[in-house]
């Protein structure tokens, strides 16, 4: 994922988070990407987010988020990730 400018790269392994890392790592592997710029991921991680705001999907819709990749893991588990990209809310700020 990658939020701004700043890329992160999250390891899944049987539905686990095995690993997370920011920053760019040269020849890192990757299936897919969700870019997206820091202030659309901000109003995405608000407790209650604004309209267009509230799903990862509207916002690739509205061209605030982008999906690269091998997109079909991504959609075979769409609501797990769903889950896991609104994690931060639960906390009630962004990272």
């Amino acid at each position: 994922m990658e939020i701004g400018d700043v890329p992160f790269h999250a390891e899944l392994r049987d539905g686990a988070l095995v690993h997370f890392s920011r920053g760019p790592a040269l020849m890192r592997p990757w299936r897919f990407a969700l870019r997206g710029d820091a202030q659309a991921w901000e109003c995405f991680w608000l407790p209650c987010p604004p309209p267009d705001f509230h799903d990862i999907l509207a916002l690739t819709k509205f061209k605030r988020f982008k999906l690269e990749g091998d997109i079909y893991p991504f959609l075979s588990n769409l609501l797990f990730f769903k889950d896991l990209f609104a994690l931060p809310r639960s906390v009630g700020s962004a990272p």
